[in-house]
């Protein structure tokens, strides 16, 4: 194949991606959907301690190209039994495809406008103006991609400071900070 047609094919592939931000190394990806669904789920932690703490802060990605679950990603202590309650949604993105995301985030109704927010192996579903997605134009262009962007990279940090707390006042500062920054 000539060098012009792998570099079209390339951009063709780049330009037709989610909006993706480098920061420490990841790429955090921001796709918007509505929520079509939202079950109550039981989040359960794995361990004492820290993981307790943030048992319902960050979780995997898994799933393939049809539906993918993401595991729930702000900042809220769970409860001593190492339990609390969540969500799960159910978002349509704009290919037609559903991500699915649980999240100790209750707020999210169904018929919201989300950004599901992934960066390695943590995610984030945020509240977004109901414009975002009905206007998909106008949220492809650079300035809005650049702040939903900048929005998801703050998030994933202040995720990864909350994994790195090391004492108890860490660790409730960073879980303050991550439920500024992600909600």
């Amino acid at each position: 194949m000539p060098r012009w047609t792998s570099v079209v094919v390339f951009l063709v592939l780049f330009l037709s991606l989610p909006a993706a931000a480098q920061k420490s190394g990841q790429s955090a990806t921001v796709t918007l959907g509505i929520v079509q669904s939202a079950e109550r789920v039981t989040l359960q932690s794995t361990g004492g301690g820290k993981g307790a703490a943030v048992g319902g802060t960050v979780g995997a990605v898994a799933g393939g190209r049809r539906g993918a679950i993401i595991g729930g990603t702000t900042g809220a202590l769970l409860s001593r039994s190492g339990t609390s309650e969540g969500m799960q949604y159910a978002v349509k993105v704009g290919n037609g495809s559903v991500i699915v995301v649980v999240s100790d985030q209750t707020q999210i109704q169904i018929g919201d406008c989300v950004s599901v927010e992934q960066q390695g192996d943590t995610a984030n579903i945020r509240r977004q103006d109901q414009m975002a997605c009905e206007n998909s134009a106008a949220a492809q262009s650079p300035a809005v991609q650049e702040e939903f962007n900048d929005a998801a990279d703050k998030c994933a940090e202040a995720q990864r400071n909350l994994l790195d707390a090391s004492t108890k006042e860490e660790l409730e500062l960073a879980t303050a900070v991550a439920s500024i920054l992600c909600e």
